[in-house]
């Protein structure tokens, strides 16, 4: 075996392989490692997808769809602009998506964001995140989607507000306070002075013919009669939250305040009309869980020292406003659902109005009507 051995080891020295055997053994190394280059230098791919968040700060995030527009996955992926900094190719990118577009999105990619969702504590078996680092982006036809996109609302400007209700370009000086629903301050200008404001949504526009479908779901209100809360002269949950602010119900609106103080809620107005056609006035009050927005939350009818129509309904600007029939009222409210959820909280396109009237001794809806807002772009 030693001798075999020999042999074999004199050979190798006296063969050619002797002479580019160290040769061969570079040429080896560098192919490897020019193979490892290879896989470590982000390959380009091209996916398809359907906006699902717009935002100028360069936020965008789509759901994977086919060309054609068809949803593959519920769950989106971002595309993330090469350079988060470059403002001006954010905007540029911001302002060719549009909400029912179908892009073709070409991108590096990128390690998956598993802890998105535990971040947010939502609780589940939540997927990781898809990530692409953006390098074009180019729009391939249009889906038939109902807005599925979610924007950045607020001081971002909102696209689905601009597809949908008009734009006038005046000064708003020509429109009155109360007509000014939510809009946008100049922080270089008095922010409570709204005719300096950028722009604003004015409830004087659009309003559909009355339909007598009511979309307004029934477990949204009711006719029962309750008692009021008690009025209780406890010093145990009065300043749980502000003495001054509970002081300055109390001196506004009276016991009313106290009863639904103790209940937690804070009264955001207290109207009065007739509104069941006896000609006497009842009393009409918007609730607001204590330090909520968008209030009020929950609107009572009271007559006779009793709770005798209640409603909660909408996700913002709810309101019930008089009839001049004096026979029922207006119930405004905003859905959660399709072109109205798309703008959020803060921003609703308009609201429905459910017209009620008073008939065998209970509140029941006839009739709604959908009001849109018009957006004016202050000019001065």
């Amino acid at each position: 075996m030693r001798k075999i051995t020999s042999n074999i080891l004199k050979w190798l020295q006296s063969s050619i392989l002797a002479e580019y055997l160290p040769m061969f053994l570079i040429v080896l190394v560098l192919l490897f490692g020019a193979s490892s280059l290879v896989d470590k230098v982000p390959q380009k791919m091209v996916w398809y997808g359907i906006p699902s968040k717009i935002s100028t700060s360069g936020d965008f995030r789509f759901y994977p769809s086919d060309e054609r527009g068809r949803l593959l996955d519920e769950h989106w992926f971002w595309a993330v602009p090469k350079d988060i900094n470059d403002t001006k190719n954010i905007q540029k990118i911001y302002e060719i998506l549009d909400p029912q577009g179908v892009y073709k999105i070409t991108g590096t990619r990128d390690a998956d964001d598993c802890g998105y969702y535990s971040d947010l504590d939502e609780v589940g078996n939540s997927p990781c995140v898809a990530s692409l680092t953006l390098l074009d982006i180019n729009r391939v036809g249009t889906t038939t989607i109902e807005y599925p996109v979610q924007y950045a609302v607020g001081g971002t400007y909102n696209k689905i507000i601009d597809s949908i209700i008009p734009i006038l370009n005046l000064p708003l000086r020509y429109f009155t306070d109360d007509s000014i629903a939510w809009g946008t301050v100049n922080t270089a200008r008095d922010s409570y002075d709204k005719n300096t404001w950028k722009f604003a949504a004015i409830d004087e526009s659009y309003q559909s013919f009355p339909d007598i479908k009511i979309t307004l779901p029934v477990s949204d209100y009711s006719n029962d009669i309750q008692k009021l809360p008690p009025i209780k002269y406890t010093n145990a949950n009065y300043y749980d939250v502000s003495q001054q602010w509970y002081e300055e119900q109390v001196q506004e609106y009276g016991d009313l305040a106290v009863q639904f103080w103790t209940e937690g809620d804070s009264l955001t107005w207290v109207r009065k009309f007739d509104v069941d056609s006896d000609g006497k006035t009842e009393t009409i009050v918007g609730l607001c869980g204590r330090y909520g927005n968008h209030c009020p939350h929950k609107i009572l009818i009271i007559k006779d020292r009793k709770i005798i129509f209640s409603a909660m309904a909408g996700v913002s600007s709810f309101d019930l406003k008089k009839s001049d029939t004096g026979n029922g009222f207006y119930l405004h409210w905003v859905p959660g659902e399709g072109k109205w959820g798309s703008t959020g909280l803060c921003c609703p396109l308009g609201y429905v109005k459910t017209r009620f009237v008073y008939e065998d001794k209970k509140f029941k809806p006839i009739y709604e009507q959908e009001v849109l807002y018009v957006k004016v772009n202050n000019t001065e």
